[in-house]
């Protein structure tokens, strides 16, 4: 019985802890991209409607907010496509591992 397949909960903890430590790490860099990459999409996003319906703005005015918030919000939406894609790889590796 010295070769048996089956784990303890001891020994199958003990072999879980470098992967969850892994993990958490990944997740702690997701959680902190995600302050560059949701957080701010949303922001820029609200702030261009909020420019649209500013009724004190001259077109000029707008359209000069608008087209800077707008290069924000792409670089804004780059960063949340890499947390999706960092996100769902680690999903995967969690399912599959």
């Amino acid at each position: 019985m010295a070769n048996s397949k089956i784990l303890t909960a001891e020994q199958e903890k003990t072999l879980r802890q470098p992967i969850e430590e892994y993990v958490g790490k990944i997740q702690k860099e997701i959680d902190e991209l995600r302050k560059d990459g949701t957080a701010k999409v949303i922001m820029y996003q609200s702030r261009i409607e909020n420019v649209k319906r500013d009724k004190t703005l001259s077109k000029g005015e707008k359209d000069s907010e608008i087209a800077s918030c707008q290069k924000e919000l792409e670089q804004a939406k780059a960063v949340a496509s890499h947390v999706l894609a960092v996100r769902h790889s680690l999903s995967f590796c969690m399912d599959t591992c």
